[in-house]
């Protein structure tokens, strides 16, 4: 799955969400666009993804294949 947000129109390249596998990606392109706080709230949802995945990974011993990709 790939969801790509590009300035003001975002995108949803899927058909069917039952469809979906890991590994989930999400990719913000033109991160440089956006406004600050805007490229603050995407990057604390990135650390927040990553830190969950470990917490996840350390207490259950599984990892849900998912990231937040920042592309300038």
């Amino acid at each position: 799955m790939a969801w790509r947000y590009c300035g003001s129109v975002s995108r949803l390249d899927l058909w069917r969400w039952d469809a979906l596998k890991p590994p989930y990606v999400i990719i913000v392109v033109n991160a440089i666009n956006l406004a600050p706080e805007v490229r603050e709230m995407v990057h604390d949802f990135s650390s927040a993804i990553a830190e969950t995945r470990a917490r996840r990974a350390a207490r259950i011993g599984e990892d849900v294949a998912v990231r937040l990709d920042i592309e300038n």
